[in-house]
């Protein structure tokens, strides 16, 4: 397995709740000097977009699966790297070594699309692109790296939420926070260099994508959203949290529809309003998609996204 911790998203608050971050840690007093300097980092950089209009800190698991909220810069030496080795004694029978013991397993599989360029990647069928942003997602996970993002006493610890399993059922706020947590994810990717530095991995944080929006590429995309991401991941050097807030407040049924790339599809109209007062109407699809390991998997991609206020 390559040399990295990847920190590479379950809600059950009804469409039109509000979902705020969690109140403040009344123990956040006791707080080490460390902690205390990590929250210090925390900056907000306006995106105009709803999915990552802020950056400050958010987060989402996807195996076991969602963490929302505003960008956080963290230098990538802030992530600690586990170590890659394993006993027999060390393996037990939780969701999270049962996790990090099938990615490991397909990890030479996944070999071909972690070595394509991001070009070569996004010219990829959809199904085989999420193929490979899901195994980013259940390897950021079961090495915890999303935790040490979101986790308590971390950075983003107060925007952290719980991913949703996906179904026809969820309501409109459960699928925009499953579709944050996959972004947040994104902005988790690092890499480890030869001087043993660790530096922010964009062609996997941009390959990652796949499992937030419908389409990507430069040319044939359903919002600028996606544009905008990648513009914005070419500039870190290290990971980042992201914190964008997005309160769901109308969801419509499930609908059957044309999709930007001239497909039959299913999904939902969510109206959603973000942190600086902006409403989108969104435009989420669901999807249904054969995993790296074999099995049947469903997932709630942005397909478009138009902003009706200002």
């Amino acid at each position: 397995m390559e040399p990295e911790k990847n920190a590479g998203l379950n809600i059950n608050s009804a469409p039109d709740s509000k979902h705020a971050p969690k109140k403040e840690n009344p123990e956040k007093n006791n707080l080490t000097e460390k902690q205390k300097e990590k929250r210090k980092n925390v900056i907000t950089v306006l995106a105009g977009i709803a999915i990552i209009a802020t950056l400050a800190v958010s987060g989402i698991k996807y195996s076991e699966h969602v963490k929302a909220s505003p960008v956080v810069t963290t230098t990538a030496a802030e992530i600690t790297q586990l170590s890659q080795t394993t006993t027999t004694e060390s393996i037990t029978t939780t969701t999270e070594n049962a996790l990090a013991q099938k990615v490991e397993s397909y990890s030479e599989a996944m070999e071909k699309y972690r070595g394509m360029s991001v070009k070569e990647f996004e010219a990829l069928p959809r199904d085989e692109r999420l193929l490979y942003s899901q195994y980013i997602i259940d390897r950021t996970i079961s090495h915890d790296n999303y935790d040490e993002a979101y986790g308590e006493g971390e950075i983003g610890q107060d925007f952290a939420i719980e991913y949703t399993p996906v179904s026809t059922n969820n309501n409109g706020q459960e699928i925009m926070d499953n579709i944050l947590y996959a972004n947040q994810i994104s902005f988790l990717q690092f890499r480890v260099t030869e001087e043993s530095k660790k530096i922010y991995n964009l062609s996997d944080g941009i390959k990652c994508l796949s499992s937030v929006y419908s389409e990507v590429g430069d040319e044939k995309i359903v919002t600028n959203d996606y544009l905008d991401n990648k513009a914005l991941k070419e500039t870190f050097k290290g990971v980042t949290a992201l914190s964008n807030i997005n309160i769901v407040t109308d969801t419509s049924a499930m609908l059957d529809g044309i999709g930007g790339n001239g497909n039959k599809i299913k999904y939902k109209s969510i109206m959603l309003n973000t942190e600086s007062d902006t409403t989108f109407n969104t435009k989420c699809e669901y999807v249904e998609f054969t995993g790296y390991d074999g099995t049947l998997q469903n997932i709630w991609l942005l397909e478009n996204q138009i902003e009706t206020t200002k």
